[in-house]
């Protein structure tokens, strides 16, 4: 394989400021083709869980994981909106973290903004985002601006 950076210099380093514990659990969803897991593979993390929905670059991610000699990382497919079972929240198994604002806090700030249609918002791969703010309430207003980074350079 080549040597070139898996993770862009911006995400290297917010991970090594604030998830400096290289020996923490760490699952990726919407991994695509492995290219954040990968390069945390590289930044030293082992304990690696990743998903996506897409088999084919499940496939690829798990290709990619062997030719850099990084066949630990448990690749898998599987669907986001079914992680947490019929009826049950993200909030029923996941922990907050420590600092985060309370949940139901999150959901009254991001309402009127997310609701607003003169707000612009500016996201990536929005149609989960949209699944899971309709299980608290939010209805997206319309007017979204999605922006979309795409490479041509094969990891």
């Amino acid at each position: 394989h080549d040597a070139l950076p898996i993770l862009w210099n911006s995400e290297r380093i917010l991970i090594e400021k604030y998830f400096p514990n290289q020996a923490a659990s760490v699952i990726e969803a919407g991994c695509g083709a492995g290219r954040a897991t990968l390069g945390l593979w590289e930044l030293g993390y082992r304990n690696l869980t990743a998903f996506d929905f897409a088999d084919e670059l499940v496939d690829q991610a798990i290709s990619l994981a062997a030719e850099r000699e990084a066949e630990a990382i448990h690749f898998l497919q599987a669907d986001a909106t079914d992680l947490f079972g019929e009826g049950a929240a993200p909030s029923d198994v996941v922990e907050p973290v420590p600092g985060q604002i309370p949940l139901k806090e999150a959901v009254a700030r991001l309402k009127p903004l997310l609701e607003n249609p003169g707000v612009l918002k500016v996201g990536q791969n929005l149609k989960y985002d949209w699944v899971v703010l309709a299980r608290y309430g939010i209805e997206v207003a319309p007017s979204l601006f999605i922006i979309v980074f795409t490479t041509s350079r094969r990891l």
